[in-house]
């Protein structure tokens, strides 16, 4: 790999107990001191390393140094994605109306039936428990879409 880096006299570079890079010193930046000694800003701890090797590691985070050698380290798993929290809400809403749904036409087939149900000589004296079905039918179908309806928000 090529980074079209100007190429510096001598490279030396810092690295953590798994070759992992900790820092990197140019001598075009840091020249060595007038007696020939190596620059003050450069840790003892950073060895001289070659062009190819500071252009590898600067190139791939995956890359490793250690005792002169570049390995590579396996990239680590790519996290799951955090759930959009309105999406998560939409589809939970959408799962009440589905249910509350389903629970309607059940009640509405079940007044339906009950409607059919009633005699073609129906007289008054069938009235008292027709209404009395129709009123508990009502009753449950309203609470049932009220059971269904989404929370109200906190005032």
């Amino acid at each position: 790999m090529t980074t079209g880096l100007p190429r510096p006299e001598k490279i030396y570079g810092r690295f953590d107990a798994e070759g992992k890079p900790a820092g990197f010193w140019t001598s075009d930046i840091y020249p060595p001191d007038e007696d020939g000694a190596l620059n003050a800003a450069i840790p003892a701890e950073a060895g001289e390393i070659s062009f190819a090797t500071w252009e590898t590691l600067l190139g791939n985070h995956l890359a490793r140094y250690t005792n002169g050698t570049i390995s590579y380290v396996e990239a680590p798993p790519i996290p799951p994605p955090v759930p959009d929290v309105a999406f998560v809400e939409a589809q939970r809403a959408n799962a009440r109306l589905d249910d509350g749904v389903s629970a309607a036409v059940t009640v509405a087939e079940d007044v339906r039936d009950a409607v059919h149900a009633i005699p073609s000589g129906f007289t008054g004296a069938n009235f008292a428990a027709l209404l009395l079905q129709m009123k508990v039918m009502s009753d449950a179908f309203v609470a049932m879409l009220q059971a269904q309806a989404p929370p109200a928000p906190p005032s």
